[in-house]
């Protein structure tokens, strides 16, 4: 399928492959994200090939080298190869053979032995193989303790990235997500002076309040900042997060301030290359409660609500309860909610009980984003469901389906008029539904229950 990540150990899938065998492999990888690892059969093939020209012809080898690396590389790229890795030994190997990979050619390489050091400069070799190539250095765990350390020693940091630079190296992956404050990530991309995150690396930046509270307490933007995060992680996956105790912290004098600071702050991001500015639940619903909601425009980050699993009774399960509401949700602008890893299913309310306007559309609803075997219940009163076989003339339904719902759960029991009503209306919609009325514990993590509202959680005291 389109995206999927593949990786294959070897390339003897290739070697003598007939035409038919090449154009059955490319179908099969044609659309998927493919990573091909060299073997060090395949390496000992590239250099055996220029030790075989030298012994033939009395002269050098290493062209035959370079033309059999660069026919094993078209050939992979014939069958939708995106990206070849090989480790540092392999890397060195090919570079004292006198392999050139061409333009364009997209190499990750594990570990960083073939960056010289110890007083020793880049093997000008290394530099030749590499110096037409786009090449990520993929640090092992190994290397992670060394380099932290590197990191805080600014002369050997200095001489690291003039190492990776020398060799080629256009990005680093540090093999798995990386969850960073703002100050660390931006002396992170001050450190690299130019070297980028992996495109496949994720980043998190953990407390967006720090970036929030520049521009409430007297930044009109943040332009160093932002010019840092795009450098070095503008071509991978980023999110700034937000959490309601990290906003109320920050003490904003009143709603209006804190919306603009918010504004400001998703136009901001855009310039920094994030992709998401990710909201715990509980945040979105003191929003929703305060009338403050998010910018849809181009040129602006949107706003991403996380599901997170819920403790019942003591235990933890896989379900998020979401304290904020399907109309809370559409009432401050949010573009989707994603589900935190471990959820299998989420449970929220149509509407808050605590909500003095009971208006109720389905313009502009979140996309719960998730997987096939994970799901999505809206949790119905019966006056919510009368309510919502009412909208779009019928078509409600659909409009909650195409937003990632997957099921309605009626908080009540329906009499036979009902499940006839519903049972017309979910035809062929896709959409399940169930009658399994909310016990008590549910009732309070649903925020439908008494006293389960804060009078003034982002503390800006509210005018009447």
């Amino acid at each position: 399928a389109a995206g999927t990540d593949v990786t294959v150990d070897g390339a003897n899938f290739i070697a003598g492959a007939s035409n038919t065998d090449r154009a059955n492999a490319q179908t099969l990888f044609g659309q998927a994200d493919l990573t091909v690892k060299l073997s060090n059969q395949d390496v000992a093939g590239v250099v055996a090939a220029g030790h075989a020209s030298h012994d033939s012809a009395g002269a050098a080898g290493s062209n035959a080298s370079d033309t059999a690396l660069d026919a094993l590389v078209a050939q992979l790229q014939g069958v939708g190869m995106d990206n070849l890795q090989l480790d540092a030994g392999q890397a060195l190997q090919l570079a004292h053979a006198g392999g050139t990979f061409n333009d364009g050619t997209h190499v990750t390489v594990v570990g960083t032995a073939f960056l010289g050091g110890g007083g020793h400069a880049v093997d000008s070799h290394v530099s030749e193989l590499f110096s037409h190539a786009d090449v990520t250095l993929q640090l092992q765990p190994t290397d992670l303790a060394e380099f932290n350390a590197m990191l805080a020693d600014p002369a050997a940091a200095q001489d690291f990235v003039a190492r990776a630079h020398a060799a080629g190296v256009d990005s680093i992956s540090f093999g798995n997500d990386l969850a960073l404050s703002s100050h660390d990530a931006i002396a992170l991309s001050d450190a690299l002076q130019g070297l980028t995150l992996a495109a496949d690396d994720k980043l998190a930046i953990t407390d967006g309040e720090a970036l929030l509270s520049q521009l409430l307490h007297g930044s009109a933007a943040l332009p160093r900042e932002m010019a840092a995060l795009a450098q070095f992680a503008g071509a991978s996956d980023t999110t700034v997060d937000l959490s309601l105790s990290g906003v109320a912290a920050l003490h904003a004098a009143n709603a209006d301030d804190l919306k603009d600071a918010l504004h400001s702050l998703q136009s901001d991001l855009a310039q920094g290359g994030v992709d998401h500015l990710v909201l715990t639940d509980d945040l979105a619903q003191a929003l929703a409660d305060t009338d403050i909601g998010f910018l849809h425009a181009a040129g602006v980050v949107g706003a991403t609500v996380e599901a997170r699993a819920d403790h019942v009774s003591g235990a933890a399960s896989d379900t998020a309860y979401l304290h904020s509401s399907l109309q809370d949700l559409q009432k401050i602008g949010a573009e989707e909610v994603v589900l935190d890893a471990g959820v299998s299913h989420v449970d929220l309310a149509l509407r808050s009980k605590l909500v003095v306007d009971s208006t109720l559309t389905l313009a502009d609803l979140p996309r719960f984003q998730h997987s096939a075997d994970q799901s999505v219940s809206l949790v119905l009163e019966e006056d919510d469901l009368a309510a919502l076989f009412a909208l779009h003339d019928g078509t409600g339904v659909q409009d909650v389906h195409a937003a990632g719902i997957t099921d309605l759960r009626l908080d009540f029991t329906p009499d036979s008029s009902q499940v006839a009503e519903l049972q017309a209306a979910l035809h062929d919609s896709g959409l399940h539904w169930s009658a399994a009325p909310l016990n008590p514990v549910e009732v309070q993590l649903l925020g439908l229950g008494l006293g389960t509202d804060l009078a003034d959680p982002l503390g800006l005291h509210k005018q009447p």
